[in-house]
């Protein structure tokens, strides 16, 4: 009710700054000094209205929580793999503009193709590199130095094979 009463309150300063406009043409600074506070008025005015709309509409249950946002690239390479990294940090400012909290952005040398939020809270992304990363704030499920070691002997084993060495 406060609302109304200061847009109504608003609504009349406005006709009775309209009036002095209308009045005063002859006193330069009188009009100058009333148009300005017109403008000022009106503007208000405005900000009174959407206040007012926006306190009409229902309240959204989902609004007020926390949201995982997952963009993927589609069919189009490396294009396509811009675009979706575009629309991330799109987002990314949306959220910081409108007061929201980027807990975690993740960015890759290569194109992100896909990336999965799992239920355990873990983060998989498949790259225009071939690799797919996983990450995790798990300690029950990160290697230790020698499995790491081993895996990544292996791996280059595998890789000569591959490249006929």
């Amino acid at each position: 009710m406060e609302l109304i009463n200061d847009l109504r309150a608003k609504q009349k300063e406005i006709d009775g700054l309209k009036s002095l406009v209308s009045e005063s043409s002859d006193d330069k600074d009188m009009l100058d000094m009333a148009v300005s506070e017109l403008g000022e008025a009106v503007e208000e005015e405005k900000r009174l209205q959407t206040l007012l709309l926006k306190s009409l509409l229902p309240k959204d249950e989902a609004g007020e929580r926390d949201c995982i946002l997952e963009v993927r690239a589609g069919t189009g390479g490396e294009e396509a793999s811009l675009f979706a990294m575009d629309i991330c940090r799109m987002y990314e400012r949306y959220s910081q503009k409108k007061d929201g909290v980027c807990i975690q952005s993740l960015e890759r040398t290569g194109c992100v193709w896909d990336a999965k939020f799992l239920e355990s809270g873990d983060i998989v992304t498949a790259c225009s590199d071939g690799v797919v990363r996983v990450w995790t704030v798990r300690d029950e499920v990160i290697a230790d130095q020698m499995e790491i070691d081993a895996y990544n002997s292996l791996i280059s084993i595998g890789a000569g094979k591959r490249l006929g060495e």
